[in-house]
């Protein structure tokens, strides 16, 4: 479909670089609110929604998230309220690298107190699993 399409895995080198302040895009199916959640547990929606934030470095998030935070993670701002969601687990994180979309993270988990509250969303940095991915499929990872 055209909602669905093939991302760009980060290179070796893009691996290493420091993502704080990148403008990281997630996209999903998933509820805007807690609240919106509850109410529509077990109904599929069919609207792809996506939000743009900055992302943040692990050391701020981690006074967040005290001692969750790790060197595999990445994780992006809640401003103005709008961040992944539930619904939204498993789902990419997107920024341009290179001039290319690229996949860097997948969504992971964020604050029980709402995904609409500011709070940091939390995500498996994909850089950091490349020998995995490369080990485990026919993926080639740029140097």
């Amino acid at each position: 479909t055209d909602k669905i399409q093939p991302i760009r895995l980060p290179s070796r080198r893009e691996a290493q670089v420091d993502l704080v302040n990148l403008d990281a895009t997630v996209s999903g199916w998933g509820a805007l609110s807690g609240d919106e959640f509850a109410e529509i547990s077990g109904t599929l929606k069919l609207e792809l929604r996506y939000v743009s934030n900055p992302v943040i470095s692990n050391a701020v998030c981690g006074k967040v998230y005290q001692d969750m935070i790790h060197d595999f993670h990445v994780c992006v701002s809640g401003d103005n309220g709008r961040n992944a969601c539930q619904g939204d687990s498993g789902g990419p994180l997107s920024a341009s690298m290179g001039g290319k979309t690229t996949l860097i993270g997948i969504v992971s988990y964020g604050s029980t107190d709402g995904c609409e509250k500011g709070s940091p969303a939390v995500y498996t940095r994909v850089g950091f699993y490349l020998d995995w991915i490369s080990h485990h499929t026919d993926i080639r990872i740029e140097n």
